[in-house]
């Protein structure tokens, strides 16, 4: 049983039911994993060599300290998920804690857990540092945090991917802000449709990576794009490994004429190889539209799934990097889709994304879908509805051996005192009938 968890029902009844399946839907199952404390943030990545996930998420006390904690999830077929102890990784009352910015887990070769918080250095608002903890025996103790950036700028530092890159060492990406002026007076604010303004300063953000070895080591830092969307997520993963060992990676990129297109690039032999952009939609936006893209690789393919807009409507595509340039699978277009996309393998060569698509008035619905290797739909399925004024962030998906899946998200649980909102965490999971 897992310490510290308060095991209640999560049927989500008085916030957002699971939609009714039909005969050719997933198996999706609500998880149990209500915790007595306000949490929220939760990401989930998966351990193939010990066949189980790792889920992590952010909670908050009274006085707002946060602290960043994780368990483990293995599926068993006959009596359902399997939870592991709660291991607290770092905790601080000087965070900078965001629904779209926030803790993933990386998981070495050597089965090492690394993982992250931004931390404050500096008033200004946007003024903080990417802090990484590992820990070498899978969360039962940790070493200390160290910056994973080198420069001392008060800046942003943040939107981290993370991927193995063989023994002990991982592949770190991240949005960097060490060019960037000091924030001027008036910070920038997210509108009603989570677009925000460039953060009010003068120069480029970044985009940057390192390779990050046991004690705290830093190797083979890069400069990947010089001028890249300020506040959309990234994405990471390795699609060979061995001698030839091959990573991809995904952004939100932004030209001098403002085009916010998602660009596409290799990282093989200590460098980095742009491939341009992963298909020419010409999304002229001034400000971040808070919404990055997703990246799997099954068999010998890897899919990009993200978020545009044209006419005045957000569309979530589809595309295989095999696939011919141009081709892509319009999965939802709408004035109600949010995007907030992802994305991971299923079964031997196919794979599952999640969006947040339009529901009825005032909703949205979070979907769930299969698409096969020829980029068809092969199921695809309404797991949750949510009603207006609920955020429930980044919905987070992973897969493990191509047969179970677990898909997070965070939900409004209860009123709170002084006009604020508690959030715990819900989630499903998912197998193939």
């Amino acid at each position: 049983m897992l310490k510290n968890f308060v095991f209640l029902t999560v049927l989500l009844a008085n916030f957002s039911a699971p939609l009714a399946a039909n005969a050719s839907a997933f198996i999706v199952q609500p998880l149990k994993l209500a915790t007595a404390e306000n949490a929220a943030q939760p990401s989930v990545v998966a351990d193939s060599n010990r066949d189980r996930f790792v889920l992590s998420w952010q909670s908050k006390d009274a006085a707002g300290c946060s602290a960043l904690k994780l368990t483990t999830i293995k599926p068993d077929p006959k009596i359902g998920p399997i939870f592991g102890a709660i291991s607290q990784a770092g905790q601080g009352c000087d965070w900078f804690v965001n629904w779209a910015d926030f803790p993933s887990v990386g998981i070495a070769d050597n089965g090492d857990w690394l993982t992250y918080w931004l931390q404050k250095s500096g008033d200004s608002t946007y003024a903080y540092d990417i802090q990484m903890v590992r820990s070498s025996d899978q969360g039962r103790s940790w070493q200390p945090p160290f910056k994973i950036h080198t420069d001392s700028t008060q800046t942003e530092h943040g939107f981290v991917s993370l991927a193995p890159a063989g023994a002990d060492k991982v592949l770190a990406v991240w949005l960097d802000g060490r060019k960037m002026a000091t924030e001027k007076p008036s910070a920038s604010k997210t509108d009603s449709n989570n677009a925000s303004t460039e953060h009010a300063h003068n120069d480029a953000m970044t985009l940057r990576s390192a390779v990050i070895g046991r004690a705290g080591s830093i190797a083979a830092e890069a400069e990947i794009d010089a001028n890249v969307c300020t506040c959309c997520s990234t994405d990471l993963v390795r699609t060979n490994s061995g001698a030839k060992a091959l990573h991809t990676l995904v952004f939100r990129d932004r030209s001098e004429a403002e085009i916010r297109d998602i660009g596409l690039t290799h990282y093989q032999a200590g460098q980095w190889k742009s491939a341009g952009t992963v298909h020419s939609d010409n999304w002229k936006i001034a400000g971040c539209p808070v919404n990055g893209p997703a990246i799997a690789s099954s068999g010998n393919d890897t899919l990009v799934v993200w978020a545009t807009m044209q006419d005045d409507a957000l569309s979530v595509r589809a595309r295989t990097l095999a696939g011919k340039p141009g081709e892509f699978l319009n999965l939802e277009t709408g004035a109600g889709v949010l995007g907030r996309v992802d994305a991971a393998p299923w079964g031997k060569s196919n794979w599952l994304v999640s969006w947040l698509g339009a529901g009825k008035a005032g909703h949205a619905v979070l979907y769930l879908a299969e698409l096969d290797s020829k980029l068809k739909i092969v199921r695809r399925q309404a797991v949750l509805e949510v009603p207006a004024g609920r955020n429930i962030g980044m919905p987070r998906l992973a897969t493990l051996q191509g047969q179970h899946a677990v898909l997070l998200w965070t939900q409004a649980s209860e009123p709170a005192s002084a006009g604020t909102t508690k959030t715990q965490i819900a989630g499903v999971t998912i197998r193939s009938h």
